[in-house]
């Protein structure tokens, strides 16, 4: 229940160009807890990177080094 909700609302939230954590949610409940840490822009997170294309050699992430390891 919750954990779905909370999931639902970062995403949302993230739309409207907001950034904040799962953390922030259970940390600050309210809407206005919640309002002064967004507003603040303190989420402890790092930029989100660009998107766009992407040209040339790009590396593996440890999920995908993990599961090519484990296919040989």
């Amino acid at each position: 229940g919750d954990s779905i909700l909370s999931i639902q609302v970062l995403a949302r939230a993230r739309e409207a160009g907001l950034r904040m954590t799962g953390k922030d949610l259970f940390l600050h409940q309210t809407i206005a807890e919640l309002s002064r840490v967004v507003e603040a822009g303190d989420d402890g997170a790092a930029p989100a990177a660009a998107r766009g294309p992407v040209s040339g050699d790009v590396a593996l992430t440890p999920a995908q080094r993990w599961f090519f390891a484990t296919r040989r």
